[in-house]
Protein backbone atom coordinates (compact mmCIF):
# COMPACT_ATOMS: atom_id res chain seq x y z
CA UNK A 1 0.00 0.00 0.00
CA UNK A 2 1.23 3.50 -0.83
CA UNK A 3 0.50 6.47 1.40
CA UNK A 4 0.72 10.21 1.30
CA UNK A 5 1.96 12.08 4.34
CA UNK A 6 -0.16 15.00 5.57
CA UNK A 7 2.03 17.89 6.63
CA UNK A 8 1.32 21.36 8.03
CA UNK A 9 1.34 24.32 5.69
CA UNK A 10 4.54 26.30 5.99
CA UNK A 11 3.69 29.95 6.66
CA UNK A 12 7.20 30.91 5.54
CA UNK A 13 6.88 29.41 2.04
CA UNK A 14 6.03 32.78 0.56
CA UNK A 15 8.22 34.83 2.84
CA UNK A 16 11.95 35.25 3.16
CA UNK A 17 12.44 33.99 6.69
CA UNK A 18 14.16 30.85 7.85
CA UNK A 19 11.99 27.77 8.27
CA UNK A 20 11.56 26.50 11.79
CA UNK A 21 12.06 22.90 12.80
CA UNK A 22 9.01 20.64 12.60
CA UNK A 23 7.27 20.56 16.02
CA UNK A 24 6.90 17.19 17.69
CA UNK A 25 3.11 17.31 17.44
CA UNK A 26 3.38 17.36 13.65
CA UNK A 27 5.32 14.10 13.52
CA UNK A 28 2.95 11.29 12.55
CA UNK A 29 3.04 7.55 12.97
CA UNK A 30 2.25 5.19 10.09
CA UNK A 31 -1.14 4.52 11.69
CA UNK A 32 -2.06 8.13 10.95
CA UNK A 33 -1.18 8.01 7.28
CA UNK A 34 -3.97 8.08 4.75
CA UNK A 35 -4.01 5.63 1.81
CA UNK A 36 -3.21 7.32 -1.47
CA UNK A 37 -6.21 7.46 -3.76
CA UNK A 38 -5.66 7.05 -7.49
CA UNK A 39 -5.16 10.48 -9.02
CA UNK A 40 -5.25 11.69 -12.59
CA UNK A 41 -3.66 15.07 -11.99
CA UNK A 42 -0.04 13.93 -12.17
CA UNK A 43 2.13 12.90 -15.06
CA UNK A 44 4.52 9.94 -14.67
CA UNK A 45 8.12 10.58 -15.70
CA UNK A 46 9.84 8.37 -18.25
CA UNK A 47 13.20 8.57 -16.50
CA UNK A 48 14.62 5.30 -17.84
CA UNK A 49 13.12 5.49 -21.32
CA UNK A 50 14.15 9.10 -21.96
CA UNK A 51 17.28 10.02 -19.99
CA UNK A 52 18.11 12.78 -22.48
CA UNK A 53 14.63 14.22 -22.01
CA UNK A 54 15.17 15.04 -18.35
CA UNK A 55 15.74 11.85 -16.35
CA UNK A 56 19.31 12.61 -15.35
CA UNK A 57 18.47 16.23 -14.62
CA UNK A 58 15.53 15.18 -12.44
CA UNK A 59 17.73 12.81 -10.44
CA UNK A 60 20.34 15.56 -10.07
CA UNK A 61 17.72 18.09 -8.87
CA UNK A 62 16.25 15.64 -6.33
CA UNK A 63 19.75 14.81 -5.10
CA UNK A 64 20.61 18.48 -4.57
CA UNK A 65 17.39 19.06 -2.61
CA UNK A 66 18.10 16.01 -0.45
CA UNK A 67 21.65 17.14 0.25
CA UNK A 68 20.41 20.51 1.47
CA UNK A 69 17.63 19.25 3.73
CA UNK A 70 18.81 15.89 5.03
CA UNK A 71 21.62 17.36 7.15
CA UNK A 72 23.64 14.45 8.54
CA UNK A 73 21.33 11.87 6.98
CA UNK A 74 22.35 10.50 3.59
CA UNK A 75 19.26 9.62 1.52
CA UNK A 76 19.88 7.40 -1.48
CA UNK A 77 18.33 8.63 -4.74
CA UNK A 78 17.60 6.00 -7.40
CA UNK A 79 15.64 5.75 -10.63
CA UNK A 80 12.34 3.85 -10.68
CA UNK A 81 12.02 1.29 -13.47
CA UNK A 82 8.61 2.59 -14.54
CA UNK A 83 9.60 6.23 -14.30
CA UNK A 84 10.23 8.66 -11.49
CA UNK A 85 12.71 8.76 -8.65
CA UNK A 86 12.90 6.93 -5.32
CA UNK A 87 14.45 8.51 -2.23
CA UNK A 88 15.44 5.98 0.45
CA UNK A 89 15.90 7.50 3.89
CA UNK A 90 17.65 4.44 5.31
CA UNK A 91 17.12 2.45 8.49
CA UNK A 92 19.87 4.08 10.55
CA UNK A 93 17.73 7.11 11.46
CA UNK A 94 15.59 7.11 14.58
CA UNK A 95 11.84 7.35 14.08
CA UNK A 96 11.62 11.00 15.11
CA UNK A 97 14.59 12.04 12.98
CA UNK A 98 13.29 10.06 10.03
CA UNK A 99 9.91 11.81 10.15
CA UNK A 100 11.53 15.24 10.43
CA UNK A 101 13.63 14.57 7.33
CA UNK A 102 10.61 13.06 5.57
CA UNK A 103 8.47 16.14 6.24
CA UNK A 104 11.15 18.49 4.94
CA UNK A 105 11.79 16.49 1.80
CA UNK A 106 8.09 15.98 1.10
CA UNK A 107 7.38 19.70 1.36
CA UNK A 108 10.32 20.82 -0.77
CA UNK A 109 9.94 18.16 -3.47
CA UNK A 110 6.22 18.89 -3.72
CA UNK A 111 7.00 22.61 -3.95
CA UNK A 112 8.90 21.94 -7.19
CA UNK A 113 5.58 20.81 -8.68
CA UNK A 114 6.10 17.06 -8.43
CA UNK A 115 3.62 14.45 -7.24
CA UNK A 116 5.33 12.91 -4.20
CA UNK A 117 4.15 9.97 -2.10
CA UNK A 118 5.55 8.31 1.01
CA UNK A 119 5.93 4.55 1.29
CA UNK A 120 7.45 3.36 4.57
CA UNK A 121 11.01 4.76 4.75
CA UNK A 122 11.13 6.20 1.25
CA UNK A 123 9.62 8.89 -0.94
CA UNK A 124 8.52 8.38 -4.52
CA UNK A 125 8.74 11.36 -6.88
CA UNK A 126 6.37 10.33 -9.66
CA UNK A 127 6.15 13.32 -12.00
CA UNK A 128 4.46 16.66 -12.53
CA UNK A 129 1.22 17.35 -10.66
CA UNK A 130 -1.27 20.00 -11.74
CA UNK A 131 -2.26 20.60 -8.11
CA UNK A 132 1.34 20.97 -6.94
CA UNK A 133 2.25 23.19 -9.88
CA UNK A 134 -0.68 25.44 -9.04
CA UNK A 135 0.59 25.59 -5.45
CA UNK A 136 4.07 26.46 -6.72
CA UNK A 137 2.69 29.36 -8.77
CA UNK A 138 0.93 30.76 -5.69
CA UNK A 139 4.09 30.43 -3.57
CA UNK A 140 6.25 32.11 -6.23
CA UNK A 141 3.80 35.01 -6.42
CA UNK A 142 3.86 35.37 -2.63
CA UNK A 143 7.65 35.30 -2.63
CA UNK A 144 7.76 38.05 -5.27
CA UNK A 145 5.39 40.13 -3.20
CA UNK A 146 7.57 39.76 -0.11
CA UNK A 147 10.60 41.04 -2.06
CA UNK A 148 9.02 44.30 -3.19
CA UNK A 149 10.80 46.12 -0.34
CA UNK A 150 14.46 45.65 0.62
CA UNK A 151 14.20 47.09 4.14
CA UNK A 152 13.70 43.66 5.71
CA UNK A 153 16.72 42.22 3.92
CA UNK A 154 18.84 45.20 4.97
CA UNK A 155 17.89 44.65 8.60
CA UNK A 156 18.74 40.96 8.41
CA UNK A 157 22.04 41.66 6.63
CA UNK A 158 23.08 44.16 9.28
CA UNK A 159 22.15 41.76 12.09
CA UNK A 160 24.00 38.85 10.44
CA UNK A 161 27.06 41.05 9.90
CA UNK A 162 27.09 42.06 13.56
CA UNK A 163 26.82 38.43 14.67
CA UNK A 164 29.59 37.40 12.30
CA UNK A 165 31.90 40.13 13.58
CA UNK A 166 31.31 39.02 17.16
CA UNK A 167 32.20 35.43 16.27
CA UNK A 168 35.11 36.25 13.96
CA UNK A 169 36.49 39.65 15.02
CA UNK A 170 39.62 39.35 12.87
CA UNK A 171 37.89 38.31 9.65
CA UNK A 172 38.86 40.45 6.65
CA UNK A 173 36.22 42.42 4.78
CA UNK A 174 35.94 40.22 1.67
CA UNK A 175 35.60 37.02 3.68
CA UNK A 176 33.07 38.60 6.04
CA UNK A 177 30.88 39.81 3.18
CA UNK A 178 31.01 36.46 1.38
CA UNK A 179 30.21 34.48 4.52
CA UNK A 180 27.30 36.68 5.59
CA UNK A 181 25.86 36.79 2.07
CA UNK A 182 25.97 33.00 1.88
CA UNK A 183 24.04 32.74 5.15
CA UNK A 184 21.54 35.39 4.05
CA UNK A 185 20.77 33.56 0.81
CA UNK A 186 20.34 30.23 2.60
CA UNK A 187 18.39 31.33 5.68
CA UNK A 188 16.65 34.58 4.77
CA UNK A 189 16.02 34.71 1.01
CA UNK A 190 16.13 30.92 0.52
CA UNK A 191 14.94 31.16 -3.10
CA UNK A 192 18.39 31.63 -4.67
CA UNK A 193 19.30 28.18 -3.35
CA UNK A 194 15.99 26.63 -4.36
CA UNK A 195 16.21 27.99 -7.90
CA UNK A 196 19.83 26.90 -8.30
CA UNK A 197 18.86 23.35 -7.36
CA UNK A 198 16.60 23.19 -10.43
CA UNK A 199 19.20 24.41 -12.92
CA UNK A 200 19.03 22.32 -16.08
CA UNK A 201 15.72 20.65 -15.17
CA UNK A 202 13.48 20.46 -18.28
CA UNK A 203 9.96 21.81 -17.76
CA UNK A 204 8.10 19.67 -20.26
CA UNK A 205 4.68 18.00 -20.09
CA UNK A 206 2.43 16.20 -22.54
CA UNK A 207 -0.62 17.85 -20.96
CA UNK A 208 -1.63 21.31 -22.08
CA UNK A 209 -2.62 22.52 -18.60
CA UNK A 210 0.62 21.43 -16.99
CA UNK A 211 2.72 22.81 -19.83
CA UNK A 212 1.04 26.18 -19.34
CA UNK A 213 1.72 25.98 -15.60
CA UNK A 214 5.36 25.08 -16.24
CA UNK A 215 5.81 28.05 -18.55
CA UNK A 216 4.26 30.34 -15.95
CA UNK A 217 6.54 28.88 -13.29
CA UNK A 218 9.65 29.54 -15.38
CA UNK A 219 8.54 33.12 -15.98
CA UNK A 220 7.93 33.76 -12.27
CA UNK A 221 11.23 32.11 -11.37
CA UNK A 222 13.10 34.51 -13.67
CA UNK A 223 11.40 37.47 -12.03
CA UNK A 224 12.17 36.04 -8.61
CA UNK A 225 15.81 35.44 -9.56
CA UNK A 226 16.11 39.09 -10.60
CA UNK A 227 14.49 40.29 -7.38
CA UNK A 228 16.78 38.10 -5.27
CA UNK A 229 19.84 39.39 -7.15
CA UNK A 230 18.85 42.95 -6.26
CA UNK A 231 18.38 42.01 -2.61
CA UNK A 232 21.77 40.28 -2.56
CA UNK A 233 23.41 43.36 -4.09
CA UNK A 234 21.87 45.69 -1.52
CA UNK A 235 22.66 43.25 1.28
CA UNK A 236 26.32 43.22 0.23
CA UNK A 237 26.45 47.00 0.57
CA UNK A 238 24.76 46.81 3.98
CA UNK A 239 27.19 44.16 5.22
CA UNK A 240 30.20 46.20 4.08
CA UNK A 241 28.82 49.33 5.73
CA UNK A 242 28.25 47.43 8.98
CA UNK A 243 31.73 45.89 8.81
CA UNK A 244 33.33 49.30 8.38
CA UNK A 245 31.35 50.74 11.27
CA UNK A 246 32.34 47.91 13.60
CA UNK A 247 36.00 47.61 12.60
CA UNK A 248 37.09 51.03 11.34
CA UNK A 249 34.91 53.33 13.42
CA UNK A 250 34.66 51.21 16.55
CA UNK A 251 30.89 51.56 16.73
CA UNK A 252 28.67 49.08 18.56
CA UNK A 253 25.03 48.14 18.86
CA UNK A 254 22.41 50.63 17.74
CA UNK A 255 25.02 53.21 16.76
CA UNK A 256 26.69 50.77 14.37
CA UNK A 257 23.39 49.69 12.86
CA UNK A 258 22.16 53.27 12.43
CA UNK A 259 25.44 54.35 10.80
CA UNK A 260 25.39 51.38 8.44
CA UNK A 261 21.83 52.06 7.31
CA UNK A 262 22.58 55.77 6.85
CA UNK A 263 25.68 54.97 4.81
CA UNK A 264 23.62 52.61 2.68
CA UNK A 265 20.91 55.21 2.21
CA UNK A 266 23.49 57.74 0.99
CA UNK A 267 24.88 55.17 -1.44
CA UNK A 268 21.52 54.18 -2.91
CA UNK A 269 19.86 57.62 -2.73
CA UNK A 270 22.71 60.15 -3.08
CA UNK A 271 20.41 63.06 -3.96
CA UNK A 272 18.29 62.75 -0.83
CA UNK A 273 18.78 65.38 1.93
CA UNK A 274 20.67 64.12 5.00
CA UNK A 275 18.61 62.67 7.81
CA UNK A 276 18.48 64.21 11.24
CA UNK A 277 20.71 62.58 13.85
CA UNK A 278 19.20 59.69 15.76
CA UNK A 279 18.42 56.01 15.42
CA UNK A 280 17.50 54.86 11.93
CA UNK A 281 13.82 54.15 11.52
CA UNK A 282 12.91 50.69 10.17
CA UNK A 283 11.87 50.48 6.54
CA UNK A 284 13.55 53.71 5.39
CA UNK A 285 14.30 52.35 1.93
Amino acid sequence: MTYFLPFPADPDDGRSEGAAAVPAEHLLSFDQLTPLRPADDFEPCSVVADMVGGGEQMVAAVTRICQRLADTARPQVAVLKRGGVRVDLGDDLGERRRWVVCHKLLRELSLVGWHVTVDEARLLVLGWSAAQLEHRLRVLQLALGSLQQVAGTIGVAVAYAEQHQEQFPHCVREEAIASVLDRLQREHLRWPVRLAELDGLPRISRHHTMQRQLRASVMLEERLRTACAWHVQVAGLAIEAMWRGLTEQGLRGESARGAAIERLRNTLLPDQPPRAAGPAAPGIL
